[in-house]
């Protein structure tokens, strides 16, 4: 599946392979309205693994940040991928809010 995949560069490629793991990564998916969403990830530690806390100020485990445009080579994410996204989908690293 993944290997007729014509990535925009490496970096996006090689991010892309990261995800999951312990440092950033690249997501690949679809948003709430179902439109696609690209995400640069970082995790503090590898998905798999549970961190605990113990100081008293609160710690992000997970950051993501929304992606338009590739940081390695500048292409439009959207339409460089529009027809690959569901190839690309991992929803099980995706972290989703939190409810109170």
């Amino acid at each position: 599946m993944l290997e007729h995949v014509k990535w925009c560069c490496v970096g996006f490629e090689s991010f892309y392979g990261e995800a999951g793991h312990q440092g950033a990564g690249i997501l690949v998916g679809r948003d709430s309205l179902g439109d696609p969403e690209f995400i640069m990830q970082y995790r503090a530690a590898d998905a798999d693994h549970k961190l605990e806390f113990t100081g008293k100020d609160p710690v992000a485990s997970v950051v993501d940040i929304r992606l338009q445009y590739c940081p390695w080579c500048g292409r439009n994410l959207e339409e460089w991928y529009r027809n690959r996204i569901e190839d690309l989908y991992r929803p099980h690293l995706k972290i989703l809010p939190v409810s109170n």
